[in-house]
């Protein structure tokens, strides 16, 4: 999905999700998680993402973003 937010926003296929708005996805249920994705927000969404031994952070500014959950990233658990 390249003109999606997620990838304007410099998500990449096989991105590891680990926070979203600051919080761990380790203590996150997946509903949660695709919930924050999906909803409509005013303020950008905070997510902290895991490439390589990278630990980038972006901010998705428009939403909702459910396409992301098809094939583009990986949520840590």
């Amino acid at each position: 999905f390249t003109h999606s937010p997620a990838a304007r926003a410099g998500m990449k296929a096989g991105d590891l999700i680990t926070a979203v708005d600051g919080r761990p996805t380790s203590q996150m249920k997946p509903g949660e998680v695709q919930g924050a994705f999906n909803a409509s927000r005013l303020e950008p969404l905070k997510v902290t993402l895991k490439r390589g031994g990278e630990e980038p952070a972006v901010e998705l500014r428009e939403g909702p973003v459910y396409p992301l959950f098809t094939e583009t990233v990986v949520v840590a658990r």
